[in-house]
């Protein structure tokens, strides 16, 4: 059962719950006025008493669904790349990514992946996505957080005059300087192709290696 199926279940039994509380507390003042509180003042502290329950299981709810931003740079870049990962992705926007720089790197000699590394004065393009918690562990999976390939971090980035705090995996720190296939670098090209992006920064990244 889906959180949002079962949370509609949740709230409709706690309004029912409710109900049939006020209704009890009604009866009670109805047999014995002296001992209860007026019925109306008994129905205003029952109706906050609901709209509290109901605020923290939205609450509880908003925590256990919400959504967390990912920051794009490489073969990810594209749209039905990512969406093989992560079913419920959505494209936010599209930015540029200051103080780090584009590269590839392996870390056996024989994949090469693109990563990106800090570097005072440079930038890379990038493209934003939202996705839910269960599509961010399909992509730890993606990117082999468990073996060590990538880590991930958050950095803040300003896009649009907005501020977001994204997800970025960053290939890890013992890796070394490897050229990309072919195959793998048409997946970025492909990317960097759909959102008009500057091919000069996979280009500069390929010619460092050279």
């Amino acid at each position: 059962m889906s959180v949002k199926k079962t949370f509609k279940i949740l709230i409709t039994i706690t309004i029912i719950a409710f109900g049939i509380y006020t209704i009890i507390d009604v009866i009670r003042y109805t047999n014995n006025p002296a001992y209860s509180a007026p019925w109306f003042v008994q129905l205003m502290a029952d109706g906050l008493y609901l709209v509290v329950v109901l605020l923290f299981e939205v609450l509880v709810y908003k925590i256990l669904t919400q959504k967390t931003h990912y920051l794009a740079y490489g073969s990810n870049i594209a749209s039905d790349l990512i969406k093989e990962h992560c079913k419920n992705v959505t494209f936010v926007c599209k930015g540029k990514l200051k103080g780090y720089k584009l590269c590839f790197k392996t870390t056996d000699n024989v994949r090469s992946f693109a990563s990106v590394k800090k570097e005072a004065e440079t930038e890379v393009p990038v493209v934003l996505y939202k996705m839910d918690k269960k599509d961010l562990l399909n992509l730890d999976l993606y990117e082999e957080i468990e073996t060590g390939l990538y880590y991930k971090k958050r950095v803040l980035i300003f896009i649009n005059k907005r501020i977001y705090l994204p997800v970025i995996y960053i290939m890890n720190k013992t890796s070394k300087p490897m050229k990309p296939e072919q195959t793998y670098l048409n997946k970025i090209y492909k990317g960097y192709e759909e959102y008009s992006l500057d091919k000069k920064y996979i280009e500069e990244a390929i010619k460092e290696i050279n």
